[in-house]
């Protein structure tokens, strides 16, 4: 048995983290090449391309030259004979996993599990309120959020869907993102270089659930908020 260490224990991997060590030239090219789902709004685009979550690319955006971070730089913590790059070893410190190298099983600290925890409820905290892009980089601003569910039930468990407009200032774009906690995809499903308008951002969303689904605990529905933006 081996377990991972942390040359610096006191470094966390965390919303801060990215916060701090983010390439925003970078993150927003990733974003476009490896997070645009097209195949969502577009029947015709192959839907079986591999799509990055958004936060896979913000935490492949920290792995660059001006990270010192000693846990990834430095060759000690990882076992003998796993060559992991950078951004590999990123991934496992924000997800720490156990696996079975070679000849070895690779085991988590309970510190880590615990602190693996906690930025993962920050993280689907963010997501869920359409606030990641903004949380990590004043070059993101919010212009619709929007949380749908098919029921009043699922929407007050928080099983619900987030679509939201964000507006790069680097590249000058704006993205709908999307988030589905239930399956795990937080992706950008449309990328347009102008803002579109309220009314077509909620036909959108009707073209997908309807009108009666349910976008609050009070009951209201899309339609309802249709109805206020024509």
């Amino acid at each position: 048995m081996t377990i991972v260490n942390k040359k610096d224990e006191t470094i966390l991997y965390n919303i801060d983290y990215i916060k701090k060590n983010l390439d925003l030239k970078k993150f927003v090219n990733l974003l476009e090449k490896k997070s645009f789902a097209e195949w969502f709004l577009n029947p015709s685009a192959d839907p079986n391309v591999e799509n990055f979550n958004i936060e896979k690319c913000a935490i492949e955006s920290c792995s660059n030259e001006k990270n010192l971070d000693p846990n990834i730089n430095d060759i000690d913590g990882f076992p003998e004979g796993e060559n992991l790059n950078k951004f590999q070893k990123l991934e496992w410190f924000f997800h720490p996993y156990e696996y079975h190298s070679e000849n070895n099983v690779i085991e988590i600290k309970d510190k880590y599990k615990k602190e693996y925890k906690e930025y993962e409820k920050a993280l689907e905290s963010h997501k869920n309120e359409g606030t990641f892009l903004e949380t990590i980089s004043s070059n993101f601003k919010s212009f619709y959020i929007v949380k749908v569910a098919e029921t009043l039930k699922e929407f007050k468990a928080k099983e619900f869907e987030t679509h939201s407009i964000i507006y790069s200032k680097i590249n000058d774009k704006y993205y709908y993102v999307f988030n589905m906690p239930n399956d795990y995809r937080n992706l950008i499903v449309k990328i347009d270089d102008k803002l579109i308008d309220e009314c077509e951002f909620i036909e959108l969303i009707i073209n997908r659930f309807g009108e009666e689904a349910i976008i609050n605990n009070d009951g209201n529905t899309l339609g309802d908020i249709y109805e206020k933006v024509l």
